[in-house]
């Protein structure tokens, strides 16, 4: 069954009044004294924060640097290394001046772009297990979890890791923390 001609000229100009008329709503809203926010603005600050990666090995701060999306160590795990000792430092890094570096605060992570699809793409990630930096992607999966993905060459030959937010997440101890003794029991 076939539309009558004037209701296909009907529904084709109430078409073109609608798609006519988006160009003018952020004006209006803007009009209004209500700021429109772009899709990078509100998925840069969907995503910042303190994430736990997976299995609870460590804590991250995501964060905006410049135009992209950086990331730095707050939290080494469980056993929270001394600063000093060689598990709290980059001591498999490469270049030989950057191997007395507290990892605590490092940024290991950066590049990341927002791209149309969602995702923030064109990232690397240095992982001072292996001493080496890898191509890196990141996926919202919803509020509180990420999809990581590092990757070397192309994607398909990659890992994934998922990141779950924590907001309560704890610090990194200092070389001061070190060096104070345990509190006593009953404290």
């Amino acid at each position: 069954m076939s539309l009558p001609p004037f209701r296909i000229v009907a529904s084709t100009l109430f078409t073109s009044l609608l798609l006519a008329a988006v160009p003018f709503l952020p004006q209006a809203r803007a009009q209004e004294g209500v700021e429109p926010v772009d899709q990078t603005t509100a998925a840069f600050a969907e995503i910042t924060g303190m994430w736990l990666t997976e299995g609870g090995e460590g804590g991250v701060e995501l964060y905006r640097c410049e135009e992209k999306l950086c990331g730095r160590f707050v939290w080494l795990g469980p056993d929270d290394p001394d600063p000093a000792s060689d598990e709290g430092r980059d001591n498999r890094n490469p270049d030989p001046t950057k191997r007395k570096r507290p990892l605590c605060g490092m940024q290991f992570m950066g590049g990341f772009e927002f791209s149309s699809y969602g995702t923030f793409d064109n990232g690397w990630i240095y992982s001072p297990r292996h001493g080496n930096n890898f191509s890196a992607r990141i996926v919202p999966v919803d509020h509180d979890h990420i999809k990581l993905r590092g990757y070397f060459l192309m994607p398909m030959l990659g890992q994934d890791q998922i990141w779950t937010r924590k907001n309560d997440m704890p610090r990194c101890r200092t070389s001061e923390d070190a060096a104070q003794p345990p509190p006593e029991e009953g404290i």
